[in-house]
């Protein structure tokens, strides 16, 4: 009976204060400024915390705290670079998709850049570094060059994160990981074998409820640079859709409707817009106004509708990205869209609609500096204050379709107290004006802060680790016993004194041609604990926990 009791108990566990560990050169590139990371240390049990809901286990890092928070008054990020050449032209979308997330699983977060001439693989190494290991990690039988981006996920439920690159008229490549973050080509295998196909992204989400995960790959379609206009180009190309069935997948884009195929599609995210359980498909697709604008179909029960624009959500834009998350507080997703020269900010509403914002909260570019192409987006918290922000990048394409100027500096909307929003990158350090097209977020030091990976298809790889404050915290993963081990679609709601917060667990679906380790970040502000942690997961199971202190990485395994 104690060893039930123990098993259905979270053991929540404190490893005392933190201190500084040695720091590391990030990329492993000399002459920059060391980044600072933060140790952790042996675990300590304690009592454990109250649950319902099912059994599960917590692990704990523990409390960790930021050892030198002045200097975040200082400076807000600390900026790295490696350097990287590209002889290739630039007119493309593609090139600049990055992967961030623990891939050997030693509790450090690995970054893949994913390149137009080659991809890297960059390992974090004890003491922060981040060291260059794509020869013996990123094992391919085609090459890992022309990649659009490339989406995380353990499709074979062997508890580690595999990778999916998808590539601009080339074949696509899925890569079995091995558990020690060495890669292995198995497309062929599992039947993901395409040919040559105008990827954009690609994202996972467990589509016909049968407890794996199954692949969206979005499909653009060919820009014709002769002078042609859009509204003369071909319909894009087809997108596909591919069901896992455990020994493998079966390709079922027949069951998407020619909306979705039609559209010249950069990044399809899965969504439950209705909330019924069921994800839905949204597309974010380029030259909206002249071909198939952005496009939403509802999954009912794994058949696919288009909605005909009901919740508002069929844009005619040339949408590039797609940043997701509950802005304004009422339990629904809301969305960023950057497109070519404006953004939609998409916030839903009582009626069922979802309603741009844009222009009365300031998220939109300033063509005063000439921020006119917005590619990736994503919503989170960047400042600990309890509210999300925007990061989103900005960037010049050589197009005979309209004029753009190079030199366009990256954005960071940062939220205000009345629900406004700043670009704040200039002020912050992150306004860098390379060719940016795809980004990731994660804790790369474990400190409670976001970070950003950042490719160039014109320059480096870029690393911009935020500097601790004085905010607090709480990072979320999630596993699971059965073939989705990471919980993906799950959604995780933190309560304190002051406030709620819920996040979704995503493989894709966000950003542009990136993807971010599959957990759930939370600015806490000035709470030092959090009264409840509850876990929806995606078989609609709940489970609680109460009165966590704050300023910790749980995980929680659900046995």
């Amino acid at each position: 009976m104690f060893f039930l009791w123990l098993m259905a108990c979270a053991q929540v566990v404190d490893r005392g204060p933190s201190v500084s560990a040695p720091s590391g050169v990030l990329l492993d590139t000399a002459g920059l400024e060391p980044t600072r990371v933060f140790a952790t240390h042996a675990v300590a049990p304690q009592s454990p915390a109250v649950l319902t809901g099912s059994g599960i286990e917590v692990t704990s890092s523990g409390p960790i705290r930021c050892a030198e928070p002045q200097r975040r008054r200082e400076k807000h990020f600390d900026v790295h670079a490696k350097p990287y050449d590209d002889d290739r032209d630039w007119f493309r979308m593609w090139g600049a998709g990055v992967a961030a997330a623990d891939f050997d699983g030693d509790a450090r977060t690995d970054v893949i850049f994913l390149g137009g001439r080659a991809s890297q693989f960059f390992r974090q190494d004890p003491e922060g570094r981040f060291i260059d290991d794509s020869a013996t990690a990123l094992d391919s039988r085609e090459p890992l060059d022309e990649v659009f981006g490339g989406s995380v996920a353990d499709y074979d439920a062997d508890g580690d994160l595999d990778l999916y690159v998808t590539r601009y008229n080339e074949p696509n490549v899925l890569l079995r990981n091995d558990g020690s973050g060495r890669f292995q080509d198995v497309t062929a295998n599992v039947g993901l074998a395409l040919g040559s196909h105008r990827s954009g992204a690609s994202a996972w989400a467990d589509v016909d409820r049968d407890g794996d995960l199954d692949l969206f790959v979005s499909g653009h379609g060919r820009i014709i640079e002769d002078g042609s206009r859009a509204h003369d180009f071909p319909p894009g190309e087809p997108s596909y859709l591919f069901l896992n069935t455990g020994a493998g997948f079966v390709d079922r884009s027949e069951r998407l409707p020619p909306e979705i195929h039609d559209g010249y599609t950069f990044v399809g995210g899965w969504h439950d817009i209705d909330e019924d359980g069921w994800p839905d498909l949204w597309a974010i697709n380029d030259i909206g106004g002249a071909q198939r604008p952005c496009t939403l179909a509802m999954n009912h029960g794994g058949a696919f509708v288009p909605d005909h624009n009901m919740a508002g959500l069929d844009l005619a834009v040339s949408g590039m990205g797609l940043g997701v998350g509950d802005v304004n507080g009422d339990g629904l997703d809301d969305f960023a869209v950057p497109a070519w020269n404006e953004v939609r900010f998409m916030l839903s509403s009582s009626a069922g609609l979802w309603i741009d914002h844009s222009r009365t909260l300031g998220v939109r570019g300033d063509p005063l500096v000439d921020q006119v192409v917005g590619w990736a987006a994503e919503l989170a918290d960047m400042d600990n204050d309890t509210d999300l922000d925007i990061p989103m990048a900005f960037g010049f394409i050589d197009t005979q379709l309209a004029d753009n100027a190079v030199g366009q500096p990256d954005a960071l909307f940062i939220q205000d107290a009345d629900g406004s929003f700043t670009d704040r990158a200039e002020e912050w350090g992150v306004a860098d004006r390379g060719y940016a097209r795809g980004l990731a977020l994660a804790d790369l030091n474990n400190d409670g802060w976001l970070d950003v990976a950042k490719p160039d298809i014109n320059g480096p790889r870029l690393l911009q680790v935020s500097r601790c404050g004085e905010e607090s915290w709480l990072r979320v993963g999630l596993r699971s016993e059965g073939p989705n081990t990471h919980a993906i679609g799950a959604k995780i709601v933190v309560e304190t004194e002051a406030t709620s917060q819920y996040r979704k667990l995503y493989a894709g679906s966000t950003g542009y041609g990136s993807s971010g380790p599959p957990e759930a970040h939370f600015g806490l502000g000035a709470a030092e604990s959090v009264s409840r942690v509850v876990v929806y997961w995606p078989d609609g199971v709940v489970s609680e926990l109460r009165d966590v202190e704050a300023r910790q990485i749980l995980t929680i395994r659900r046995m």
